[in-house]
């Protein structure tokens, strides 16, 4: 009737994006709104994309209206290097909002209207972009097409060796959801070593990661481990906690496969005491699920239902209802174990009547897979953990 079964492993991916600097004050409409008559050009463009997010989900056709403003004020912009970072910047704008075909549109516009005024450079960089909108769509082959040409691009010039190595390393991961393993890890390979050489820390965390993660899926769990620790060591050397916690999590799990339920509880407390302290909660909640199947599996149910029951109250406060609705099924699965069956049916059709109410769809577990978009500055999108940019199956 119920799994025995159901760790899981955080789905995030670390992608990289431009830390464009500026002052603006995003907290309301309004604000914005007054802001676009005195505004430079740059500035109007980063406005309106602001103003594109808030209001797409009170008013779907004023917000595309904003985006598809922004967009032409790319045009007035005399400087090449400022125009294409801006078509990005909406790009990754229409991207939090599941519009990757309309942001490829935008691309490949942008590509036709700039023709012969564009280096290869940004040539290589639209390339790039239209390839990560590809792989967040799904659409690994065409992405992997798209990511060659602005390898080849990018190839021209020996000082772009950690854009080449990003390159490959997205190769790498569109590969892997084709089935290719072995491919990939060729890809992730190639970009390790370029990583070694430049001694770019960041993206060796990203090359053992994403190795480690294909030993998993051959089931070989202590290369798997191997790779993760020397993640989490470059991790902890460059104090970058939220890695730590990621890979701590993922670590977990893979120690659980290994029947090392010790140390999978020790790196799981690892991960939850740093995301805790940083305030993410959903995280917290899944780790507590994540140590509540093993207190299920090895038969200490008062422990897995205390365990189980803080996550759930954790997705009560979210008012996550897809995670909810998963918290009260394994609760259900707890008091079915104890054979308390008046409670297991109690909380069974609670979770029944969350997804039936709420049209929960069903939550994809990602791996633990990470990836590079085009540009160089690392930020956790907190907004989209569990949505469908960034889920995998």
């Amino acid at each position: 009737m119920y799994s025995m079964k159901t760790i899981k492993v955080i789905l995030v991916f670390i992608i990289l994006i431009i830390n464009r600097v500026n002052a603006i004050d995003t907290s309301n409409i309004d604000s914005l709104r007054r802001m676009l008559d005195t505004s430079s050009t740059g500035n109007t463009i980063l406005i309106l994309n602001k103003l594109f997010e808030l209001s797409y989900n009170k008013d779907t056709i004023q917000a595309l209206k904003f985006i598809e403003e922004s967009k032409e004020e790319i045009y007035t912009l005399d400087n090449t290097e400022e125009s294409y970072h801006a078509i990005i910047d909406i790009s990754q704008s229409l991207n939090k909002k599941g519009l990757n075909e309309l942001a490829i549109q935008y691309l490949y516009e942008y590509l036709r209207r700039k023709e012969n005024a564009l280096n290869f450079i940004a040539e290589a960089s639209i390339y790039n972009e239209i390839g990560n909108q590809y792989l967040y769509s799904g659409k690994y082959n065409d992405a992997i097409d798209r990511y060659f040409i602005a390898l080849n691009k990018f190839s021209q010039d020996s000082s772009q060796k950690t854009i080449v190595a990003n390159l490959y390393n997205n190769i790498g991961v569109s590969n892997k959801n084709l089935g290719k393993y072995q491919v990939a890890l060729e890809y992730h390979i190639k970009a390790l070593k370029i990583r070694e050489e430049i001694n770019d820390t960041s993206g060796l965390i990203m090359s053992y990661n994403n190795i480690g993660h294909i030993y998993y899926l051959w089931g070989e769990f202590d290369r798997t481990a191997e790779y993760f620790k020397k993640a989490i060591r470059l991790s902890e050397a460059q104090d970058n906690v939220l890695d730590v916690a990621l890979l701590s999590n993922n670590l977990g799990s893979v120690y659980i496969e290994l029947n090392q339920f010790g140390k999978a509880i020790d790196y799981f407390n690892q991960a939850l005491l740093i995301y805790e302290k940083y305030g993410y909660d959903l995280y917290c909640s899944i780790i507590y699920s994540n140590m509540a199947s093993i207190f299920r599996d090895r038969g200490n149910l008062p422990k897995a239902l205390e365990l189980y029951t803080n996550s759930y109250e954790i997705t009560k406060k979210l008012k996550n209802k897809s995670e909810g609705a998963k918290r009260l099924s394994d609760i259900a699965n707890i008091y079915y174990l104890e054979k308390q069956y008046d409670l297991a049916l109690e909380y069974a059709l609670k979770s029944e009547q969350t997804v039936l109410m709420h049209k929960v769809p069903e939550l994809k577990i990602s791996n633990t897979e990470l990836i590079y978009n085009n540009d160089l500055a690392r930020t956790i999108d907190s907004m989209g953990c569990f949505d469908a940019i960034i889920t995998e199956g």
